[in-house]
């Protein structure tokens, strides 16, 4: 199986567009997992929030 990786360190970005005016709040749920040539870590969840100005 042909399985895309990413070593050490990678940054994901997301366009967003805003619909009010002033300070907001993003909030999310990433969920990733990890794994070596060997086996594979759970997949986790994190919550997340980001104030945008």
């Amino acid at each position: 199986m042909q399985v895309n990786y990413f070593e050490h360190e990678v940054v994901f970005q997301q366009k967003i567009m805003l619909k009010s005016v002033g300070p907001v709040t993003v909030t999310g749920i990433l969920g990733y997992g990890a794994c070596n040539d060997r086996r594979c870590n759970p997949p986790e969840d994190v919550a997340f929030s980001i104030a945008v100005k």
